[in-house]
């Protein structure tokens, strides 16, 4: 009877959720969008995401920098960052190889974040970062297809999260076991990962091949 209710009850409160909170929710699944498109499309979009990495990174190293949570200043030090954000990610673009050094070290810190419950060791978060970066200038690509392809499950993994919470189905409060959430979350990510892998590399492989038909073709014309 109680599970009967619950399926009764529960949509209907989801709904009342998301028509009182129309901007919430369409923020969470813009986030969703965002990570899908990063996680599938990564290695297509890849100038439009080594600026969004510079943009965050700056833009977020500069608001704590510059104590962005003094209210007295709150308003001159978002607009400040934003700016900052805004060349940080031009120059990202216009030194690619930064760009994708920055990129591989956000990947790494994605893997890092992920395993941090299961190793607690917040210096493998710092080493996975490093070693990211420097392993994208070596092997650019798979890099790239790797690093895009978590980041953007992760982003995925993360959005679903909030939503969750947010329609309460469920609750993350100082007494909440997160171990067996944690493991699915992982296998979330994990999947996520590995289907945006699969998907970008394939798609670079047949756009390789159909360069190499066209180049042919026009040498035998």
């Amino acid at each position: 009877m109680i599970y009967l209710n619950f399926c009764l009850i529960k949509p209907i409160d989801i709904y009342q959720k998301i028509i009182n909170y129309p901007v919430h929710i369409f923020a969470i699944f813009l986030i969703m969008l965002i990570g899908s498109l990063i996680c599938f499309l990564g290695y297509r979009l890849i100038y439009l995401i080594i600026g969004l990495c510079g943009f965050i990174v700056v833009t977020s190293s500069s608001f704590l920098l510059l104590g962005g949570y003094t209210t007295h200043i709150f308003p001159f030090t978002i607009i400040l960052s934003l700016f900052l954000g805004l060349i940080g990610g031009i120059l990202a673009i216009f030194f690619y190889k930064s760009g994708v050094f920055l990129l591989g070290v956000i990947g790494g810190f994605s893997f890092g974040i992920i395993t941090l419950p299961v190793i607690n060791t917040p210096i493998i978060l710092l080493l996975l970062g490093i070693a990211g970066g420097f392993l994208s200038l070596v092997v650019e690509k798979i890099l790239i297809i790797i690093a895009t392809a978590s980041i953007g499950s992760l982003v995925i993994v993360w959005a679903l999260v909030r939503l969750f919470e947010f329609i309460d189905i469920l609750k993350i409060t100082p007494d909440f076991e997160p171990s067996y959430f944690q493991m699915v979350c992982i296998l979330t990510w994990l999947g996520l990962t590995l289907i945006g892998f699969a998907v970008q590399y394939k798609y670079s492989k047949v756009k390789i091949r159909k360069r190499k038909t066209t180049s042919s073709g026009k040498k035998s014309a």
